[in-house]
């Protein structure tokens, strides 16, 4: 397994905000240390099994190198990293993620916690411990973004008031071409509908100068893809917008 980071920028600014910490297999019989940075890397599958242990790997390695930012004019730069369910149910997932920003120095409002729908969802549906313990990591500076969110979500909204959520990432596939294609209304009802809520844009998946231009007129906050970054190993060179 390699962490790579692709970045996500500011589109009101046109500024690198941070990046998204990423879990990928290595291809088959590639030493750790041969593995191109770039090379090979499209297509690969995410770690199909996210447990508490991979995602605190994730935190920490993602941790180190923010770190690195730490007295530069990039020390503001935020860092995304998932919060898989298997780490939401496990009960030490606060103290986890304050030691592991105690250990490298960084402050918690630079860190941005991504929950999936369905992650939420079942937080949710089981209530008390899971949700205490989102709330808990709120309150403890750190930021919770909603990850991979369409149009068929919209009745999460009204439930955010137990967990307060700081950004919506959209699902990749609601700005495709084909998609909007298809239903440009909804996508763009989509995007006004949460930001009525108060709440930041990601729009991810951003493959195509047209996908750009629509997250653009949309007044999407941030945008994340391959057209702007690949996934890298050496955040340095991933910190280059294309």
């Amino acid at each position: 397994m390699a962490v790579l980071y692709q970045p996500f920028f500011n589109l009101h600014s046109d500024r690198l905000q941070g990046f998204e910490a990423l879990s990928r297999k290595l291809p088959r019989h590639t030493p750790l240390n041969q593995a191109s940075p770039t090379a090979d890397w499209d297509g690969l599958e995410r770690l199909s099994e996210e447990t508490a242990q991979v995602d605190q790997f994730v935190l920490d390695q993602a941790l180190q190198e923010l770190a690195g930012f730490q007295g530069s004019d990039r020390r503001d730069l935020l860092m995304s990293v998932n919060l898989s369910w298997d780490w939401v149910r496990h009960g030490g997932v606060v103290a986890d993620v304050q030691d592991a920003l105690r250990r490298h120095g960084v402050r918690a409002d630079r860190l941005l916690l991504d929950v999936s729908v369905d992650t939420l969802r079942i937080s949710l549906l089981d209530g008390g411990h899971p949700v205490q313990l989102l709330a808990a990591l709120r309150a403890a500076g750190t930021a919770i973004c909603v990850d991979r969110f369409t149009h068929r979500d919209l009745d999460l909204l009204p439930h955010l008031q137990q967990v307060p959520i700081d950004v919506l990432k959209m699902h990749p596939g609601e700005i495709s071409e084909d998609t909007v294609v298809r239903d440009q209304v909804r996508f763009a009802d989509l995007v006004a509908t949460v930001q009525d809520r108060g709440l930041p844009v990601v729009a991810a998946g951003i493959e195509t100068q047209e996908d750009l231009r629509r997250a653009y007129e949309l007044g999407c906050e941030w945008g994340q893809g391959f057209l702007l970054g690949v996934p890298d190993r050496d955040i340095a060179r991933a910190s280059s917008r294309i």
